[in-house]
């Protein structure tokens, strides 16, 4: 598939490693230890101006465990159409994750009623 031009699906793609990158609280060079790049490729695929390669979603699939459908989740064939958590921002990410690493289930709790305080 060569240098063509990318497309609505690249960028979904994209959006959705740097959504699991992000949630795994993985840096963009230590994702490229892994994919074999730079860590100017993995930039590049996350922000769908280069496609990310079927050899590379099969190489996050077995070592992650991930499956390779996560990588389409949101894409709707319309790039106006909603894409729910595929659009949230990579802060915003971050927090989940930093929350849902949380091991003391009392304090998870905790977390969580704070937050509904805040924005109810």
């Amino acid at each position: 598939m060569g240098r063509g031009k990318t497309t609505d699906i690249d960028e979904c793609i994209g959006k959705n490693l740097q959504r699991f990158r992000l949630y795994k609280n993985m840096s963009q060079e230590k994702l490229a230890v892994i994919l074999g790049v730079s860590p100017q490729q993995v930039q590049k695929y996350e922000k769908g101006t280069n496609r990310l390669p079927a050899a590379k979603i099969h190489r996050l699939h077995t070592y992650f465990g991930i499956s390779m459908e996560y990588f389409f989740t949101g894409y709707h064939g319309n790039k106006n159409k909603n894409k729910g958590l595929i659009d949230m921002d990579p802060r915003m990410l971050r927090i989940v994750s930093k929350i849902n690493s949380v091991q003391d289930t009392v304090l998870k709790e905790k977390i969580r009623k704070i937050i509904d305080i805040l924005v109810a």
